[in-house]
């Protein structure tokens, strides 16, 4: 990896590669079972992970390599449930320190409490957010309001802000 670093080269498949190896070691060390190749050809890959809820060992599949490390790694590394919800007073905060007119502060919170609050995007966990939720929510906002152009504006500025915030924070 260091070589990488020193010759400021790297292609996105190797990069790729290396965050897989990484992920793999990490994997390793935390995974107390053996990860078993197929036996036959058309076989699958075969670990168990341990069930605390039943205190039994459960059996998990694929038919490749990368597939049973991806879904033990999604066991063991869950993506954070963060919803602009739970953002939205930190990012408030944030922007408190930032020296900014306790009028736009308050511009910001009226807008939040307009057009996000209560509305399902906002409790809907940031890695589930598809851009077809965008489009719809944004579409929906401009119909249901009638917005101009510079309230759209407004408006966006929150998302677009508390998902930066959002990115900034992992």
């Amino acid at each position: 990896m260091q070589e990488y670093f020193t010759c400021g080269t790297m292609k996105s498949d190797e990069l790729e590669s290396i965050v897989n190896e990484m992920k793999k070691e990490k994997l390793l060390q935390k995974h107390p079972y053996q990860i078993k190749p197929p036996i036959k050809e058309g076989g699958r890959w075969m670990t168990y992970i341990q069930d605390t809820e039943v205190n039994k060992r459960v059996k998990i599949t694929s038919y490749t390599e990368d597939g049973i490390y991806q879904k033990l790694y999604n066991i063991y590394c869950p993506v954070k449930k963060e919803t602009l919800e739970i953002l939205y007073p930190l990012w408030v905060e944030k922007r408190k320190g930032m020296n900014l007119s306790s009028r736009t502060i308050q511009r910001n919170r009226n807008h939040w409490e307009k057009y996000y609050e209560n509305t399902k995007i906002v409790r809907k966990s940031i890695d589930r957010i598809t851009v077809e939720d965008i489009e719809d929510f944004f579409h929906s906002c401009i119909s249901d309001y009638d917005m101009t152009k510079k309230d759209l504006d407004n408006m966006k500025l929150i998302f677009k802000d508390l998902m930066k915030y959002a990115k900034k924070k992992d």
